[in-house]
């Protein structure tokens, strides 16, 4: 079973640090991987830019409205100085303007935008009403209390990203035959928490056996999952939701990774697209050997895409698919584990 609607496409030009950039994405579950500034986070953060201002913008075609939905929303995704979503042109000689081209199922979309900060939406397509959920690499269960009423009163040092996450972990619980629905994404969840999520006078708290534990007192790789939790157990992330995930792994003890990896792959198969970027050896290649050994859920689809800059470090990033990490040629997280055994083996031999 895969998403009714679905990411197919993101082509960069001239934004960040992309010269010229497409993505081409499975239905199912994406893995973008790449070293430090190539672009990933950056990658997923235009895309649900892009795809929040089309859900907000309720299926018209109205170019003026959603060009001004488009700034706001990457304004405050990205936060650049002044707002001025024209300092998002890559810095480099000759870039005069940024395109971003996105296609997703029944949308075609395409806007450029200048260093003046002239947004201009050239093209688009039909509407766009399901929900896409971006979850930063810090999680937000710990910053949840006050959090609403602190961003809409003064000026945080944090993108909109955080801000929509915590509406989206405010909605009220299922009930019914959705929530019965969820509950089977629930129950392994609830296994590697000890427990349930509940939220009450204004915070979250993690059942951990038989107590309530305030989230902040609960590690933050657990935080995350159960972030992830409350966000199915009201509805937030459901059938047909598009899940842009920045670093799963990012403080979870490595014997969860399996269990991380098991549950993306259950994203995928009850219709969710999952979009991730991850730095981590175990996740990377435990979903890799599922694909190599046909352990994929049924119909689900697996794609890794890795960033590099191929040609040293001031050039530009390119962009490679393969269903295996055995497709790849750039895998920035092999090549540094590599480098690692190479150290060890020197060291052994008593090498200077």
């Amino acid at each position: 079973m895969v998403s009714a609607m679905a990411l197919k496409s993101l082509r960069l030009q001239e934004f960040g640090a992309f010269e010229d950039v497409e993505f081409d994405f499975c239905p199912g579950l994406n893995v973008i991987i790449g070293a430090n500034a190539t672009g990933k986070s950056h990658a997923m953060k235009v895309a649900y830019s892009i795809l929040r201002a089309l859900q907000r913008q309720g299926g018209k075609d109205d170019p003026e409205q959603l060009s001004f939905r488009i700034r706001d929303k990457l304004s405050g995704v990205f936060r650049p100085k002044h707002e001025e979503i024209g300092r998002l042109v890559r810095r480099a000689p000759g870039s005069r303007s940024a395109t971003v081209a996105l296609m997703a199922t029944g949308v075609a979309l395409q806007a450029s935008f200048d260093r003046r900060s002239s947004l201009e939406v050239r093209y688009v397509k039909g509407g766009y009403s399901d929900s896409a959920i971006f979850l930063p690499s810090r999680e937000v269960l710990a910053l949840f209390e006050g959090f609403i009423a602190a961003y809409d009163a003064r000026e945080l040092s944090f993108d909109e990203t955080y801000y929509d996450t915590c509406k989206a972990l405010g909605a009220t619980l299922l009930r019914g035959q959705r929530a019965e629905r969820a509950r089977v994404l629930l129950d392994p969840l609830r296994d590697v928490l000890g427990g349930g999520v509940s939220h009450s006078d204004g915070r979250f708290y993690v059942k951990q056996g038989s107590a309530n534990m305030e989230a902040h007192l609960v590690s933050e790789g657990l935080r995350k999952i159960a972030s992830v939790y409350h966000l199915i157990n009201n509805g937030s992330l459901a059938r047909n939701s598009i899940l842009f995930w920045d670093e799963p792994e990012a403080n979870l003890n490595p014997r969860l990774v399996d269990r991380v990896a098991q549950f993306l792959l259950a994203l995928v198969a009850s219709g969710m697209q999952v979009v991730a970027a991850s730095h981590d050896y175990l996740l990377t290649h435990r979903l890799s050997l599922k694909a190599e050994y046909g352990l994929l859920p049924r119909k689900s689809q697996l794609r890794f895409i890795a960033l590099a800059r191929a040609k040293g470090p001031r050039s530009p990033v390119v962009a490679e698919h393969g269903r295996t990490l055995s497709e790849l040629t750039n895998n920035s997280i092999l090549d540094e584990f590599a480098r690692f055994y190479d150290d060890e083996e020197r060291l052994a031999l008593g090498a200077d």
